[in-house]
């Protein structure tokens, strides 16, 4: 895993049209099935559940997430998505926790099903602490 270096600047932007459309196709081809139905992620912002933001490194943008504030004061990042190559993740991690201090939060939460995220997340400190568990409901 690579630091960030000392002439590297991390920066928060709101995300674009562009970046959420390019998030929703990332996610299509990057996490089949990691969500029930990628094109939700439009729905959720629209309606203010998620809010949708950009991680740059160095004026490029590396990474989209969508966040919410909790009711316990928490900032849950509801989707992280990589946007240029694999991504730089401790970048991903410190610009999750800018934005937590910025909002005021005391802790950041995000659930994922890739154990090398996992294991990356660890070392910078996070720890796992809850157990996910989903029913797929039909309707109709």
């Amino acid at each position: 895993m690579k630091a960030i270096g000392p002439t590297e600047l991390i920066e928060l932007l709101p995300a674009s049209t562009e970046d959420i459309s390019t998030l929703e196709a990332r996610l299509t081809l990057a996490a089949p099935t990691s969500f029930r139905r990628q094109d939700r992620i439009r729905e959720a912002i629209a309606v203010g559940w998620t809010t949708p933001e950009t991680i740059s490194i160095n004026g490029v943008v590396a990474y989209v997430v969508c966040w919410n504030k909790t009711f316990d004061g928490g900032l849950w990042i509801n989707v992280a998505q990589a946007i240029t190559g694999k991504g730089d993740h401790s970048a991903l991690f410190l610009g999750c926790e800018m934005i937590a201090h910025r909002e005021h939060c005391d802790y950041v939460r995000f659930s994922t099903s890739r154990r090398g995220l996992v294991r990356r997340a660890q070392l910078k400190g996070y720890v796992p602490d809850a157990v996910l568990m989903t029913k797929e409901l039909r309707h109709g």
